[in-house]
């Protein structure tokens, strides 16, 4: 599988997984950033999350995913 389609995979995962929770939950977690790993087919990603925008409608999020290949 090329680099992009895997990152596009755990991305799409890990996006799932934020969208299941409540702004309220989203708020309670990310009131600092949010870095952790996660291990797909053997292979480490970092994750990185950070919420952007906390209004009264909705609240904002940045979700990113590195596998260490880039310097």
């Amino acid at each position: 599988m090329r680099r992009r389609a895997e990152w596009r995979r755990v991305l799409d995962a890990e996006t799932e997984s934020w969208s299941r929770k409540s702004c309220e939950q989203l708020i309670e977690k990310l009131h600092e950033s949010h870095n952790y790993v996660v291990v797909v087919d053997a292979k480490h990603y970092q994750v990185e999350v950070e919420l952007l925008e906390n209004c009264e409608e909705y609240v904002h999020m940045a979700l990113g995913v590195d596998d260490g290949c880039f310097p």
